[in-house]
């Protein structure tokens, strides 16, 4: 499996009968990772989605990634717009171990951002991991102005009291 490359499965050893079959996906159910043999290419997107956002708003940025070769081991960089975002996150260096990486964000005035995950690491051997539950989420505060009218209440007349119950 060359360099580059990558399939979508449960288990690494599906794809790579060298990698253990101890290396599944993260989610608590059994269901699918990107499986990747990083590029020999520095900051090649490993993966990307363009998603629109709301202005002035947070982000916070999540992914999880897994060693699957004792050798060389991958780092996480994620990127908006072709920008990095703090940086890199290394992968634990015992394989089939998931490391959380997590970032945040400011969208500013943008309304639309490509957020990419890239792997910055070029060496030819090892460099293979596995990415999951990726997930982007926005959090923030939304202010809008409303005028309220407050008109006169229209004046009634009744007329004259009136008793009904005379004498109580």
């Amino acid at each position: 499996v060359g360099s580059g490359s990558y399939f979508v499965g449960g288990n690494a050893n599906h794809w790579n009968s060298g990698m253990s079959v101890l290396c599944n996906d993260h989610s608590p159910v059994d269901s699918n990772m990107l499986i990747a043999n990083g590029s020999l290419t520095s900051g090649t997107p490993v993966w990307c989605e363009t998603l629109p956002v709301y202005p002035n708003a947070t982000y916070t940025l999540t992914a999880w990634i897994q060693e699957l070769h004792n050798q060389n081991y991958p780092y996480l960089q994620w990127t908006v717009n072709g920008v990095n975002v703090g940086s890199a996150t290394q992968a634990f260096f015992i394989p089939c171990t998931w490391t959380q990486a997590t970032k945040t964000w400011n969208s500013g005035i943008n309304t639309s951002a490509t957020f990419c995950i890239v792997d910055p690491t070029t060496a030819v051997n090892g460099n293979d991991f596995a990415l999951d539950d990726i997930s982007i989420t926005g959090t923030g505060t939304m202010t809008d102005t409303v005028v309220v009218t407050v008109l006169n209440g229209p004046a009634v007349n009744l007329g004259n009291d009136t008793s009904l119950c005379t004498g109580q």
